[in-house]
């Protein structure tokens, strides 16, 4: 379950995962990582004159790590050598076999953001005159984003809530198909999933007084994973299929004859594309902040 650190750090965070829920990468304080089931956890080259980088994505097939790198600052990659994709954007995502790069930009003059896609050979195209991009499809067709607290894609506008507040946008399904969000500006949060195109919402129930936060989506649509609070200020990992319903993972899990004792909270989750893998960070039985990689029963 637990990953592991790098040489000489007490802390780690699986922050994303391939599709198949085999490959995961993340950070042990300032050092990147890579974790397979045939080479365990391994430190990646510093990219960028050896500073250190900060990862944000891995492409679907696990072929190509992306990261920021702060102290320069750039956008850093590994595929598995460390390459330079951009200066000062931060990139957020990248597509199925790492032929697109997602990314930030900053216009310090007019204080706003926009979303740019990149490629090896430099910049293509912008996606987001004047938002934040989040996640994109597999393909990288499909991008979502947020502008003031108000979910975006690049096909169709998001639904308002119930209250009419927006949509915060947290994730994409790899298909293109599905957004999951929730309530940023609601009093308390919901999940809700949207199908593209579809003039409603739908809400996924959550127990009374839980709020969703940080959802993450499977590549189809079908499963939900995240980070949620309920009613007493507990934050834990969340686990939602249409059969399954919402549940809580440590309960899901012991439920099924998976020891977590060792593991006593899991915070930040990700929902692999095939949603049979959550990966994240939690605490583990000596206190540290820990990587982790579960496989759903």
């Amino acid at each position: 379950m637990g990953l592991g650190f790098a040489l000489g750090k007490t802390s780690s965070n699986a922050v994303d995962v391939d599709d198949a829920g085999e490959v995961v990468t993340g950070d042990s304080d300032t050092e990147a990582f890579r974790w397979t089931k045939g080479e365990g956890f391994k430190t990646l080259p510093r990219a960028a004159n050896g500073k250190t980088s900060y990862v944000t994505a891995i492409s679907p097939d696990g072929t190509v790590i992306v990261a920021l790198n702060a102290e320069l600052p750039k956008s850093v990659g590994w595929s598995p050598e460390p390459f330079v994709i951009a200066d000062k954007d931060q990139v957020r995502d990248v597509s199925r076999r790492g032929e697109k790069f997602l990314a930030s930009h900053y216009d310090a003059v007019n204080k706003i953001y926009s979303g740019l896609i990149y490629r090896r050979s430099g910049l293509a195209e912008v996606v987001f005159p004047t938002a934040t991009p989040k996640e994109m499809s597999s393909n990288g067709d499909v991008v979502i984003g947020n502008k003031d607290f108000c979910g975006v894609t690049n096909l169709a506008p998001i639904p308002a809530l119930n209250d009419g507040l927006c949509v915060w946008a947290m994730g994409i399904s790899g298909d293109g198909k599905y957004v999951v969000g929730t309530g940023r500006d609601s009093v308390v949060s919901p999940l809700v999933r949207w199908r593209i195109g579809s003039p409603t919402l739908e809400y996924i129930p959550l127990p009374i007084g839980t709020h969703s936060i940080f959802p993450s989506i499977s590549s189809d649509g079908s499963s939900l994973a995240g980070e949620a609070i309920d009613a007493t200020g507990k934050r834990f990992v969340f686990l939602w299929t249409q059969k399954l319903g919402f549940t809580e993972l440590s309960k899901h899990l012991s439920d099924n004859g998976i020891n977590v004792a060792a593991w006593p909270a899991f915070q930040y989750a990700k929902i692999s594309g095939n949603g049979k893998v959550i990966v994240g960070m939690g605490k583990n039985s000596a206190g540290d902040s820990a990587a982790f990689r579960v496989v759903l029963p």
